[in-house]
């Protein structure tokens, strides 16, 4: 997928690597995974059995980071 492609695409159906979470949102990678792992954020496994590749919807992260926010209305 290119930038190009990103930018044509509603922000709902833009999947990112876990890599790609982690820069764009300024998170530590181990949370981002733990968060996949657990299903707490929802993520869709396109690797193989061996070699897991995660893709993670940019609402989905949105609504994940939304749900840690802390004190504040």
């Amino acid at each position: 997928m290119t930038i190009q492609d990103v930018q044509t695409q509603p922000p709902a159906r833009v999947a990112l690597r876990p890599s790609q979470i982690v820069a764009r949102y300024s998170l530590p990678r181990d949370r981002v995974y733990k968060a996949i792992n657990s299903q707490e954020l929802p993520a869709y496994d396109v690797g193989s059995p061996a070699r897991p590749a995660f893709l993670v919807y940019v609402a989905d992260v949105e609504h994940w980071l939304s749900s840690l926010r802390v004190g504040g209305k």
